[in-house]
């Protein structure tokens, strides 16, 4: 397999390793899920440099390369959703904050009439 990173295992699974300090725990983790209807994902280890992450297909009819590109495209993808988070969150919960502010003068009361 010519994809860079990647390894045939003795057993038939595929390691993949991954750089950490360009892919964040949190984008490999929803990427692995977003693949889990195709694969078998195991996360065999994880440190602040690498994370080794082993796959085996599902279905043996399914092209694991193919399924192993993509997966790296949707990592990137989750990645840049994770960095834009990061620079807009102030922003998000302001815009949150100001959203409901006019609901802390509601009176909110139970359905016996009790005040919650």
């Amino acid at each position: 397999m010519d994809i860079e990173g990647c390894q045939k295992l003795a057993d038939g699974r595929y390691r993949l390793n991954l750089d950490a300090r360009i892919y964040s725990r949190e984008a490999i983790v929803k990427t692995a899920y977003l693949f889990t209807n195709n694969c078998h994902i195991n996360f065999h280890s994880y440190s602040d440099k690498t994370a080794m992450i082993d796959f085996s297909p599902k279905n043996q009819e399914g092209c694991l390369k193919t399924i192993l590109q993509d997966f790296l495209n949707e990592l990137l993808d989750q990645q840049l959703r994770v960095y834009i988070h990061n620079e807009t969150k102030n922003i998000n919960e302001m815009i949150v904050r100001e959203a409901f502010a006019p609901l802390e003068s509601v009176d909110v009361k139970e359905p016996n009439g009790r005040k919650l």
